[in-house]
């Protein structure tokens, strides 16, 4: 997703948070976008600096964790990426969601995890990137 979205004309400044162990994950991810529009900023900020960049980012793509929250927190909108151990993508949102999450994951009738272009596509509804 974050080759997809480093490509667009109007590509969006990207920031990679995760804890100290995170580190390596994140200069990969932050690698995949190869205009340097991506940063990885894992285990280099404490929890208020993070949650200070949620506050002042226009989305968040995240996983089920602690970003979820903090984005609701803050109502940025934001995009879920469930993986395949969640069954049931509505009943997560129903308990975890906020009015600003788009969920994105396997149901047990498609237990697939959401593929890039499902991502960019919640990010264009959202109108934080534009077609």
């Amino acid at each position: 997703m974050i080759e997809r979205l480093s490509k667009r004309a109007d590509a969006p400044a990207i920031a990679i948070v995760g804890g100290q162990g995170d580190g390596e994950l994140g200069n990969r991810l932050a690698a995949a976008a190869p205009n340097g529009v991506a940063r990885s900023f894992c285990g280099s900020l404490a929890l208020r600096e993070t949650f200070a960049l949620v506050a002042s980012a226009d989305a968040v793509v995240c996983n089920s964790s602690m970003l979820l929250h903090v984005a609701g927190a803050f109502h940025k909108p934001s995009v879920l990426l469930l993986g395949p151990f969640y069954a049931a993508t509505r009943e997560h949102v129903l308990q975890w969601g906020y009015p600003e999450t788009t969920a994105l994951g396997p149901e047990l009738a498609t237990p697939s995890l959401a593929e890039p272009a499902e991502a960019e596509a919640a990010l264009l509804r959202l109108g934080l990137i534009h077609g």
